[in-house]
């Protein structure tokens, strides 16, 4: 999942004499970073692929790279991916946190490589208590963008309202801008309504256009996989979303939405499989077969974020859960009824057929 996104959390590496930041309870030292932080829903992955998914106290992020000590700031961090050796114990700093070979990647698809220093003692929440996690077991930890309840769906504006003026204000940018993620080259317009990218090895320039003009602006950031690169939009009224494969020579994939919605269009990019979560609607697309599902969640649904792995996208209601797979592209729904049925007997035994 990302949402994620974008995305991740955890570790602060500290000079001598800087305490470092937290997640959860634990460490610090009593130092200005040794708070725990806003809660964030992050989905959490060790090694072998399983999964845990619960909020976690999140602290800037501090990271020992090339340039010196990077603070990142929580809300900027889509993943934090850590490559501990299984075969050593890591290294310690003055605080007791641990020091790990990791990344992070910004919401905007950039990376910072480096050494991660991982507090002691954080932890995330779970439905059966706190689990204190192993950070020489973590691989991954993904903030997963809140159900947005600012993705409502857009009011429309009064005519008399001036370009550029309310909610819309300041969304768009004041002239075209242009940035590299990874290999590829990436161009978005002022207003946002036209996204390119230049295909690493084809070197191809593929566009779309997105529903926008001067004075219903979009500010839009490429969020860059391995595979799948989605974009996330803001403004007044989002109508369109896309994602960009960049296997086969490269392709993009639009989305209209059944409803338009005011605020962060957030997506969630996995290996083979991307999600939005707005609202109402959980938008998913599958690399494998090329094209988009939509779940409509019933009226009055507790919001649940959808569980994003790495070809499928998992929303669990109390009575159904729903499953969207890339190799098929359409979400499937599985319930009691469906389970039990008629093989049930009365005495509970299942009826052969």
């Amino acid at each position: 999942m990302i949402r994620l996104g974008w995305l991740g959390i955890l570790a602060a590496a500290l000079a001598p004499g800087v305490a470092s930041a937290q997640f959860g309870g634990g460490g610090g030292g009593g130092s200005p970073l040794g708070r725990a932080g806003k809660a964030f829903t992050v989905e959490v992955e060790v090694a072998g692929g399983k999964k845990v998914v619960g909020p976690m106290a999140i602290a800037p992020v501090e990271v020992r790279c090339d340039f010196g000590r990077y603070a990142i700031r929580p809300e900027k961090i889509r993943t934090i991916r850590l490559e501990a050796d299984p075969a050593q114990a890591p290294p310690r700093d003055g605080s007791g946190g641990v020091l790990i070979p990791g990344a992070v990647v910004a919401t905007s698809g950039e990376e910072v490589a480096g050494v991660v220093t991982v507090p002691q003692g954080w932890a995330i929440e779970t439905d059966l208590g706190t689990l204190t996690l192993d950070p020489t077991k973590v691989t991954s930890i993904t903030l997963v963008p809140e159900p947005i309840s600012a993705a409502r769906p857009a009011a429309p504006r009064p005519e008399e309202t001036p370009a550029g003026a309310g909610a819309g204000a300041g969304v768009g940018a004041d002239r075209a801008a242009v940035m590299q993620i990874g290999r590829a080259f990436w161009a978005i317009s002022a207003a946002g309504d036209r996204v390119a990218v230049r295909h690493p090895e084809s070197g191809e320039t593929r566009a779309i256009d997105l529903p926008a003009s001067a004075e219903k602006p979009l500010k839009v950031v490429p969020v860059s996989g391995v595979n799948l690169a989605a974009l996330q939009v803001e403004g007044a009224e989002v109508g369109r979303i896309a994602v960009f494969d960049f296997r086969r020579g490269g392709r993009w994939h639009a989305m209209d939405l059944r409803e338009p919605v005011a605020g962060i269009a957030a997506p969630i990019v996995n290996t083979s499989v991307v999600a939005y979560d707005l609202g109402r609607f959980i938008y998913a697309f599958g690399a494998e077969a090329g094209r988009w599902g939509v779940l409509e969640l019933p009226e009055g649904a507790e919001a649940v974020a959808p569980v994003v792995g790495a070809d499928s996208v998992v929303v669990r209601l109390p009575d159904r859960i729903h499953t969207f797979s890339s190799s098929r592209g359409e979400w499937t729904s599985t319930g009691p009824a469906e389970l039990l049925g008629p093989a049930v007997g009365a005495g509970g035994v299942g009826t052969p057929r």
